[in-house]
């Protein structure tokens, strides 16, 4: 196909999604979703995947990238990943096959009455350099790599380096790296270590999660990657580490920054912004969580922003919270914002670390404050279940409590010294401060000392800083971390 006709079609693409969507878009996609329960194979041979024929015990093979595009084309089928997938600056550039009108990848799973409702098993593979850009003057954008998912299931993906922008001047924006919207469905054992943003203007608001922005059960993944909600002129904004707005979540874990910032209310929590009648089990989170609000009110907390009912099961937070808001009520907590009190809560055996003023930013506080040093003793985690779920064995980085499935995710990158999967003056910052013992520096969740050791002594010293500060600025004879100075 000819680059000419290719740059056509991502027009047309473009222009029905803009018509597709209704301003009642997520009442339709709850009413879809509730009459249609299952998944359907095509049973058809085509040349369009590496094999298969769609259904349960023959499905379709995913080698390329073409053949993951080819994905939207039979929503109700079964499909494994037999290769790991990297997309490149240039397949998003104009001349690209994905540039798609400069919107980059189309979401899987469009519009409410044409979402992904089949099964997408990623078999331990992983999507590198993922880029959607999504500006569409419609209500209710989805993106992600898939859009709508309902009925589906989306398991053993790995998300590196994507890079997921919504905004939206009117309606709602929903953004995740594996989906933007899920009734009824599932992720599991999956991750994301790249960003994911959205921007909502006007009397709406953004729901954006590492791992699925609004709704669906996930179960053992993790998000490494900065989460981002915005909304302008009066808009809300909802971030969480794994899920902006939902209620079941069990086994995850987010170390990535997660932030909030609206003129409307702003909620940001570590695993999930907003819970609504929750479940969560078994979640930790070590980033950073912030919530600011310029002209209502703002809710942080480490496991989750805001509360509408339910039960946190088994959770600790070693991350820093904060929210702000100018004029209005903030709230801040190590485990819980804001608890709203109309609902029926629990919280069983949560812990948060003693850096932070409470547990739970508005309410009675049953969670416990602990000490990084007591953070590290497993006797301190009463009723956590070290024989099946949780483990302190066998990882000589990371200190605390960490999931047998779902084991830490430490980066390798010598220059990390933040863990965020990129080398950047923010680690030189990080590593200045750790070397000058600045408060809330020397923990060991601050820095990874294996990427922070770049001249190979065994020590973390300011040689070490040297080195890092001179690769960023790109001195000769620097460009490869990490090095070693005679």
């Amino acid at each position: 196909m000819k680059k000419s006709t290719r740059k056509v079609i991502s027009l047309v693409i473009s222009f029905f999604i803009i018509l597709s969507l209704t301003s009642s878009d997520i009442v339709n996609i709850m009413a879809f979703c509730s009459i249609n329960t299952s998944t359907s194979g095509t049973n058809e041979n085509t040349t369009e995947f590496a094999g298969g024929t769609g259904v349960e015990s023959d499905p379709y093979l995913i080698e390329t990238k073409e053949h993951l595009n080819n994905v939207r084309k039979y929503l109700g089928s079964h499909y494994k990943m037999i290769n790991d997938i990297v997309f490149t600056e240039a397949d998003f550039s104009e001349t690209g096959d994905y540039y798609n009108g400069g919107n980059g990848w189309i979401h899987i799973g469009l519009i409410y009455h044409e979402p992904f409702t089949g099964v997408f098993d990623g078999n331990g593979h992983t999507i590198t350099g993922l880029y959607e850009n999504l500006t569409l003057r419609i209500y209710g954008i989805a993106a992600g790599l898939f859009g709508i998912v309902c009925n589906g299931i989306i398991k053993n993906l790995g998300m590196i380096d994507s890079n997921i922008i919504v905004s939206h001047p009117f309606g709602q924006a929903n953004a995740g790296a594996i989906a933007g919207f899920i009734e009824f469905g599932t992720v599991s054992n999956c991750y994301n270590t790249g960003s994911v943003t959205a921007t909502t203007t006007a009397d709406s608001g953004s729901h954006v999660g590492g791992i699925v922005g609004y709704g669906g059960t996930i179960i053992n993944c993790f998000n490494t990657g900065n989460v981002t909600a915005i909304g302008t002129a009066g808009a809300y904004s909802v971030a969480g580490g794994i899920m902006g707005e939902g209620s079941t979540i069990s086994n995850c874990y987010n170390t990535g920054k997660v932030s909030a910032i609206s003129y409307g209310n702003a909620k940001a929590g570590g695993i999930v912004g907003v819970s609504d009648t929750t479940v969560i089990n078994n979640c930790y989170n070590t980033g950073n969580i912030s919530a600011s609000s310029s002209e209502a009110n703002s809710y942080a907390g480490g496991i989750n922003g805001y509360l509408l009912g339910g039960t946190l099961n088994n959770c600790y937070n070693i991350g820093n919270t904060s929210s702000y808001s100018y004029g209005h009520d903030s709230y801040n907590g190590g485990i819980t914002g804001y608890p709203n009190t109309y609902y029926e809560y629990n919280f069983n055996h949560c812990y948060y670390l003693n850096t932070i003023d409470k547990g739970i930013g508005n309410g009675t506080d049953s969670t416990a404050s602990i000490t990084l040093d007591e953070m590290k003793q497993q006797s301190m985690f009463n009723g956590f279940d070290f024989n099946g779920v949780w483990t302190m064995n066998g990882n000589p980085i990371y200190h605390y409590p960490e999931l047998i499935e779902n084991p830490e995710y430490i980066s390798k990158i010598a220059g990390d010294v933040d863990g965020d999967n990129s080398v950047s003056p923010v680690d030189v910052t990080v590593l200045s401060r750790y070397i000058g013992s600045w408060n809330g520096y020397s923990f060991e969740i601050n820095l990874i000392e294996a990427n922070s050791d770049l001249n190979g002594d065994g020590k973390v010293n300011p040689l070490d800083k040297t080195i890092l500060s001179r690769h960023i600025a790109n001195w000769p004879n620097y460009s490869h971390l990490p090095l070693t100075l005679s």
